[in-house]
C-alpha cells in the first residue's frame, strides 16, 4: 500500500457508491419480477432488464478524455432524482427508473474507481462489510423492502453527495478498475452480500445437520465478514501462487459451496478473499477495446442473472426457457462468480 494519507472522503464517496448500485441494482431485479414471473408469463417490461448495461451510456463518453465537471454534476443530479424515484411503489416505476439510474450509476462508478489508489481498494472491502452490516440490521431482508431499508438508502444517498461536496476530484474515467469491479458487485448483490441467503441455499450442508440454523447464520456472517477483512489486511498473499492455482481453489471453494456443501464456511471465506485479494492485486490496468469488452461482460452478466431468476420461476416461463433454467440456479450463480476470476485473468494479460 502506499505511503501517504488516505482520503477518507473518497474513501466514502466511493463506498456509497457501491452500496448504492447494489441496492438499486437489487430494486431492479424485484420490480422486473413482480411484473413477469406471474401466471400471466412474461411481457415487454423483461427487456427493460438491458437497462442495467451501462455499458449504453459509456460508450458515449470519450475516455481519453473524460468528462468536465458540469457534466459530472449533471450526470450525479440525474441519478439521484431517479433513485429517488426508483423508492416509489410502483413496479413499472420502480423498475424503469432503477434502470436508468444504474446507466449513471455505470457513469459515476468509471469516473471514481481506481484500484491503483489505495481509497478504491478500500471501499471494496468497506462496500463487502457494509452489505452484511445492513442486512444484519435488517433482519435478512432487502433495502427497499422495508421503510428502516429505505431510510438507509435515503441516508447513504445523502453522505455520498455530501462527500463529493467536501472531497471533490477530477472525474477521470479508469475503464480497467470498473472491468474488475463490476462483476464482483454483481455477485455480491446475487449472492455474496447477503449471509442468510448463503446460510439458506447450504441449509442442507454437513455442518447444518449439527448445529441449530441461526448459529449458522451467524457463524456464516463472522467468517464473510472476517475473510473480506483479511483481503483488506492481507491482499497479496494471492501472489505468493500462481495464478491458475489461486483461480482454481476459487472455483473449487465456488463450486463446494453451490453445489457440494461439505465444508461450507472454509469454501465461503475462501471465495471471498481471493476474489477481493485477486482485485485488490491486479492495480494498473488498461484494457484494449473497453467499450466492447465491457458490453460483453454485461450482457453476460444480464443473461445469468435472467436465467438464475428464471431457475426459481421456471413454471412462469415459455416451455424452452423453462427447460433452460429448471434446477439450474447453482450453475448460472456459478457462472456469475466465475465471471469475476475470468475477468481478472483476461485484465492480467494486459498490466503493464
Amino acid at each position: 500500500m502506499e505511503n501517504r494519507e488516505i482520503n477518507f472522503g473518497v474513501v466514502v464517496r466511493q463506498t456509497g457508491l457501491m452500496l448504492l448500485f447494489v441496492a438499486l441494482f437489487n430494486r431492479f431485479v424485484s420490480m422486473t419480477f413482480v411484473l413477469n414471473f406471474t401466471t400471466a408469463g412474461v411481457n415487454s417490461t423483461l427487456l427493460f432488464v438491458f437497462l442495467t448495461m451501462s455499458s449504453f451510456s459509456i460508450a458515449r463518453i470519450r475516455l481519453n478524455e473524460g468528462i468536465n465537471q458540469n457534466l459530472y454534476w449533471l450526470v450525479w443530479a440525474l441519478f439521484t432524482f431517479l433513485s429517488v424515484l426508483a423508492t416509489i411503489d410502483n413496479a413499472i416505476l420502480g423498475s424503469l427508473a432503477s434502470g436508468l439510474a444504474l446507466q449513471f450509476m455505470g457513469i459515476l462508478l468509471l469516473t471514481n474507481l481506481d484500484l491503483a489508489s489505495v481509497e478504491t481498494r478500500t471501499s471494496l472491502v468497506l462496500a463487502t462489510a457494509g452489505q452484511y452490516l445492513i442486512y444484519a440490521i435488517l433482519g435478512g431482508l432487502y433495502v427497499f423492502s422495508t421503510e428502516l431499508g429505505k431510510s438507509i438508502y435515503y441516508l447513504v444517498l445523502l453522505v455520498t453527495t455530501l462527500s463529493i461536496q467536501i472531497s471533490p476530484s477530477t472525474p477521470i474515467p479508469k475503464p480497467g478498475s470498473l472491468f474488475l469491479v463490476y462483476p464482483y458487485l454483481n455477485f455480491l448483490l446475487l449472492f455474496l452480500g447477503v449471509p442468510s441467503l448463503v446460510a439458506t441455499w447450504t441449509f442442507d450442508g454437513v455442518l447444518v445437520s449439527l448445529i441449530p440454523l441461526p448459529i449458522y447464520i451467524i457463524l456464516l456472517s463472522v467468517v464473510m465478514s472476517l475473510s473480506a477483512l483479511v483481503a483488506f489486511i492481507y491482499p497479496d498473499l494471492v501472489n505468493r501462487l500462481s495464478f491458475g492455482i489461486v483461480a482454481a481453489m476459487y472455483s473449487l471453494a465456488l463450486l463446494d459451496v453451490l453445489l457440494l456443501k461439505l465444508f461450507v464456511p472454509v469454501s465461503i471465506g475462501l471465495v471471498i478473499y481471493i476474489a477481493l485479494s485477486l482485485i485488490s492485486a491486479t492495480r494498473d490496468v488498461t484494457i484494449p477495446m473497453f467499450k466492447q469488452m465491457f458490453f460483453v461482460q454485461q450482457f453476460l452478466i444480464t443473461i445469468f442473472l435472467f436465467l438464475y431468476v428464471s431457475a426459481g420461476n421456471w413454471a412462469f416461463l415459455p416451455s424452452f426457457l423453462g427447460v433452460a433454467s429448471h434446477g439450474l440456479a447453482w450453475f448460472y450463480l456459478f457462472l456469475s462468480g466465475l465471471l469475476v476470476v475470468g475477468s481478472i485473468a483476461l485484465t492480467r494479460r494486459y498490466v503493464s
